[in-house]
């Protein structure tokens, strides 16, 4: 049994030896492959960058994130799928700008990335008053008295229909007389 297992390790370690070469050159093709790739992203970033510094240069404007800061509670609003806006902290807010706005985290020399420059637009220039329902408001900015407002929550509004509406009428002949009414429906 012990030659047995000899036989079968020695066995084991000649295919090992004979694949080597033949395994090495795949996995140095992968490698090189990888290494392209990263290179490449490298590239891709670095350029997008650069763009990026030359329209906020010729703009003056930090890009419109869609995202939102409310300072007074520290809390971030990005939108939701239904056309509203949802509460996110810090950590939330940076996945939405990686993956939604494709904005890296990769620090330059400066010691700072892209996504630090998002966060420190976020503060400065996206920041809200107040962040909430409003009634009778669309989601989206609103100023008012000089605030801005963020509306996270639109309402929902009910549809109308053409049609008679008898009970309604009679409270409303009931309430205003028929002379008074004539105006009304004006």
């Amino acid at each position: 049994m012990e030659a047995e297992s000899t036989i079968t390790q020695n066995v084991e370690n000649e295919v090992r030896e004979i694949a080597k070469p033949t395994l090495r050159k795949p996995m140095d093709e992968i490698i090189e492959f990888i290494n392209q790739q990263q290179r490449t992203e490298e590239l891709e970033r670095v350029t997008a960058n650069f763009h990026e510094k030359i329209r906020r240069r010729r703009d003056g404007t930090p890009p419109d994130y869609q995202a939102f800061y409310e300072a007074k509670t520290g809390v971030y609003y990005i939108p939701d799928g239904l056309g509203n806006f949802t509460s996110v902290n810090e950590s939330g807010v940076k996945e939405y700008l990686m993956i939604e706005k494709g904005i890296i985290s990769t620090r330059d020399k400066s010691g700072f990335s892209p996504l630090d420059q998002a966060l420190h637009d976020l503060h400065k220039h996206y920041h809200v008053g107040y962040a909430g329902k409003l009634a009778g408001y669309r989601p989206g900015i609103e100023v008012q008295n000089g605030e801005r407002i963020l509306v996270t929550k639109g309402p929902i509004l009910i549809e109308s229909e053409s049609g008679d509406f008898p009970v309604t009428d009679a409270l409303l002949t009931r309430l205003l007389g028929s002379e008074q009414r004539a105006y009304f429906d004006s």
